[in-house]
């Protein structure tokens, strides 16, 4: 129907500029044309976001790209699909030579504690 198309190129339109604008690019027709090409609505999951939830009419529409180059892994995941990746820094082998008393100077400043 016409005014289901209507309301996909509104909604295109307004996803393309927000995307554009996310970018730091200026929205115009051949932009637009690039994302719709590049980054296409209909690869991207919608969902409708209620303020009031007895409302028959949703507040906003969240626009959800899908991941590049992982599509195995869904949009969507719940505390049980994730997993658990390690994010301590690696340890790091250091060669450290053990320092004798010899190696110090005898002009080393001593500090007296009263």
């Amino acid at each position: 129907s016409l005014r289901r198309e209507e309301c996909f190129c509104a909604i295109q339109d307004a996803y393309a500029d927000h995307y554009l604008q996310s970018l730091g690019v200026m929205p115009s027709e051949k932009h637009r044309a690039l994302v719709a090409k590049n980054a296409p609505l209909g690869s991207c999951d919608i969902e409708a976001v209620w303020n009031d939830p007895s409302s028959a009419v949703s507040a906003k529409l969240k626009i959800l790209q899908p991941q590049v180059g992982r599509k195995d892994v869904k949009v969507h995941q719940g505390p049980t699909d994730r997993k658990l990746i390690n994010v301590e820094p690696p340890e790091i082998a250091v060669d450290v030579q053990p320092v004798s008393n010899e190696d110090c100077s005898e002009d080393q400043p001593t500090v007296k504690r009263e």
